[in-house]
């Protein structure tokens, strides 16, 4: 797709008024909407599980029966068509899980570490929590030693539009 203004094509990227969240802000567009030019739509899950071989699947499917879903896959860079290690690594009192780039890039994933002292349904608490878009390569959390003395930990993501 392309866009003309003034009779110029404008590079790909996002375009919509001064007020609006666009790349390029022009006086042209009136509102707080955004026009995506270029070859298609920012990046996503959807485009994400495309490029790796399973389009369609859903975000909290398990395409390779890893025990990983596609969502958490996704989130940490992680293949949905091989099988996974677990993707925490724990390094004294601190698990910590790297982020994915395209889920990163694309700034639709909210990353939470909970953790549980029995792994009861509804025992688990929010520990840490980064918003989509945050740019941060990781997320972390560091354990109290020795309270309590046992503890678990995982990692929930969301999609978020």
């Amino acid at each position: 797709a392309a866009l003309f203004l003034g009779g110029d094509e404008m590079p790909a990227g996002t375009y919509g008024s001064l007020v609006s969240a666009a790349d390029h802000k022009s006086a042209a567009f009136e509102g707080n909407g955004i026009l995506w030019v270029g070859d298609g739509p920012p990046g996503s899950y959807a485009t994400w599980a495309s490029a790796n071989g399973i389009p369609g699947h859903p975000f909290d499917g398990d395409f390779n029966h890893d025990g990983v879903s596609n969502g958490v896959a996704y989130a940490l860079g992680l293949s949905p068509t091989a099988s996974s290690q677990p993707p925490g690594v724990l390094s004294g009192n601190t698990i910590t899980f790297t982020k994915g780039a395209d889920a990163i890039a694309n700034g639709d994933v909210i990353w939470t570490i909970e953790t549980s002292s029995t792994l009861d349904t509804g025992s688990w608490s929010e520990e840490v929590s980064q918003a989509a878009g945050d740019a941060a390569a990781t997320i972390s959390h560091s354990f109290t030693p020795g309270s309590p003395v046992r503890k678990f930990a995982r990692l929930k993501v969301e999609t978020h539009p």
